[in-house]
């Protein structure tokens, strides 16, 4: 740029010199602009990455028949594969969106149950595990055999859809409190169990004392079949 004005004709010195200064005043400004657009950028792209940064998905460690399991610490679409982890789950207020066929018939249960699918062959009790899929579940609760030989559940399939937490099943679901306070723990409803229990054993002690005499003068035996 300065050559050339040197070789234009009729630009004295002093001409030159504020021309020259003119020039290099504006470049100066246009830079530090330039700088400040680019730092405010910067500073809005930094700004726009914390605050949209995803927040982590708490977790939680439960002890399973398959070793630990890391589970979400609230999940709201839970697959139930057993009929206790499905009593226990309405009982604590979770209606899942999938369950087995078989489920003990409680007029509050079948009300309950009546729109939600079941996620097995209601003869053989064969879990569909194309059925669990689709459902989408955030959580999958369950139980079977301890024994590894015995095991029902096709665990590994399930595992890849949702985290899965099976616990040990007995006879006839005769451990069903135990079942029950593994599902509560599970969802991460143990303190709401605890009410319910409270509330039960009240109850109980309540029948037993208002109908004390009907106990003493009565035997009788349940038959399961």
């Amino acid at each position: 740029m300065t050559t050339g004005l040197l070789t234009r004709p009729g630009i004295g010195d002093i001409e030159l010199a504020r021309i020259v200064d003119e020039l290099t005043r504006r470049g100066f400004l246009t830079g530090i602009a330039g700088s400040a657009a680019l730092l405010g950028l910067t500073a809005c792209g930094s700004k726009g990455t914390v605050s949209t940064a995803p927040a982590p998905t708490p977790i939680r460690r439960v002890s399973t028949i398959h070793g630990d399991v890391e589970l979400p610490a609230s999940a709201t679409r839970i697959v139930a594969t057993d009929f206790p982890e499905v009593c226990t789950l309405l009982d604590l207020g979770i209606v899942p969106v999938g369950r087995t066929s078989y489920v003990p018939d409680f007029a509050a249960y079948t009300a309950t149950l009546k729109d939600v699918p079941s996620i097995d062959e209601a003869q053989s009790g064969e879990l569909l595990v194309e059925k669990i899929a689709a459902l989408n579940p955030d959580l999958v609760v369950g139980d079977d055999w301890a024994d590894p030989a015995k095991q029902r559940v096709p665990y590994d399939k399930l595992s890849k859809i949702a985290p899965t937490a099976l616990f040990a099943w007995e006879q006839a679901a005769g451990n069903w409190p135990a079942l029950a306070t593994q599902t509560a723990d599970a969802v991460n409803k143990t303190a709401e169990l605890a009410v319910l229990k409270a509330k039960y054993a009240a109850r109980a002690s309540s029948i037993k004392t208002s109908d004390a005499d009907l106990f003493a003068r009565t035997r009788w035996d349940i038959i399961d079949c």
